[in-house]
Order: structure tokens, then sequence, then C-alpha cells
């Protein structure tokens, strides 16, 4: 049996996943629960790197390196506009640009309440800006994936948003309702994604609806999932402690 020889956990706001490495850096195992606690019970009695959004240093403002130059990885804040970027984002984006070397442009990170367009030079955040769209969305219903139509008609008149939600909930349109809520969002985030290269770290339906609505727009997103993104960047962060 191979040595464990260190653990390294991905703590979120409202669950944790973490893996088991062993001493060739290979992850040997993986775990999800409420807690980096939980998670690391299950991975066994070894010396653990935790990332967490509930506890840690505090935030760093942009523009700044992904990471710190030591200790742990930080969230970072942005004064105009106000805007926040949580500790485990920046550990995705960490290992999203650990295997893109030299990479420049935009990262999109959706979760479970928010997304957040992070505009990266020099592997450091430049600027970013977060959007309401995960948690309005789910908070009105939409589902099914963002319907194509709905999204170009609120990126060509994004000020009809409010009357555009309010005839695809009367029709029990999930889809037109998510398309009209990520239309928005879109033509607010133009000058992120328009013309640049764009990484996406997601995997969910909620990231496929991204992916689908950027490419209605010519805007074809490198895809890598979540759950990679964190492994790489453990990795990553264990290889420079």
């Amino acid at each position: 049996m191979t040595a464990l020889a260190w653990i390294g956990i991905e703590e979120g706001a409202q669950a944790a996943l973490g893996w088991r490495f062993d001493a060739a850096g290979q992850a040997a195992a993986s775990a999800h629960g409420d807690s980096a606690a939980q998670v690391q019970r299950q991975l066994g009695d070894a010396p653990a790197l935790i990332v967490s959004d509930r506890a840690g240093p505090p935030p760093r403002r942009v523009p700044a390196a992904i990471l710190p130059a030591t200790g742990a990885p930080s969230p970072l804040s942005q004064d105009a506009p106000p805007a926040f970027l949580p500790a485990t984002a920046c550990l995705r984006l960490s290992g999203a640009l650990a295997q893109r070397p030299n990479w420049d442009g935009v990262a999109l990170l959706p979760d479970a309440d928010m997304t957040h367009w992070a505009h990266v030079s020099a592997g450091e955040v430049v600027s970013f800006a977060s959007f309401l769209t995960p948690r309005l969305t789910r908070l009105l219903g939409g589902e099914g994936g963002a319907d194509a139509r709905a999204v170009g008609d609120t990126m060509a008149r994004p000020e009809r948003l409010a009357a555009q939600l309010a005839q695809a909930g009367l029709g029990g349109d999930g889809a037109a309702t998510q398309g009209h809520l990520i239309g928005a969002e879109l033509a607010a985030a133009r000058p992120y994604w328009l013309g640049q290269q764009i990484a996406l770290i997601g995997d969910d339906a909620l990231s496929d609806a991204y992916a689908g609505a950027l490419a209605e727009q010519g805007a074809l997103p490198d895809r890598i999932t979540a759950a990679d993104a964190a492994l790489a960047g453990l990795v990553a962060l264990h290889g420079r402690a």
C-alpha cells in the first residue's frame, strides 16, 4: 500500500471536497462532505492543507497575485465596483493556470450563488466583476438550460429584463428565465469577455448554460472542471510550501 503523505481540502461555504495524496503527489482517494473536518476524517490521519471560505486570512485588494507569496490562499477584494472573490475561487483559478502557463485572459467561475469574471494577466487578477445570477435563477425557478433566444433578446435590450422575466414566469418557462438572466449578465460583462480568451471553471448544468450562451455569441470558452481545478490548485500550493 502506498504511504499517505498529505491531504488537501477545499472548503466552500456549503460543502467541502478533498483528496488523499501519496508521496509522489498523486491523488489516491477523494471524499466530500459538509465540512473540512468531515472530509479529513474520511481521508485519514496526515498533515492537511485546507483552503476555506469559512475562516482564513483577510482579503487582498486587486490587482494582486492569485495566490499570496506565502501562507494560505486569501480572498481578493475590489473597491470599484465593490466585489469579493472567495479563497476557494482563487484556489481553482490557480489550478487552472497551473495547467496553462503564461495564460492571459478572463476566467469565469460560476458557483451556487454568484458568478465571477476575473481578468487575469501575468499571474495576477487585474480586476473582476461578480453577479448574483445563479441565486436569482434559482429563486425565480430558472432551469432547463439557457434559452438562446431569451439570451439574445435580453442582450439586445437589457432594460426590458423585468418585463421579460415576468412573461417567462407567466409561461412557466424556466429556460427562458435562465436565458434572460444570463443574457443580462453577458451584456453587463461584455467588456470582460468580448475578444478575450475565456477559461470557464465549472462542469455543472449552470456552467453548461454559460458555455452555451457564450458560444452563441461566438466566444468558445476553454473548459476545466471545478474538481480538477481545485485539485491542481492544491498540488501547486503544496509544492510551493
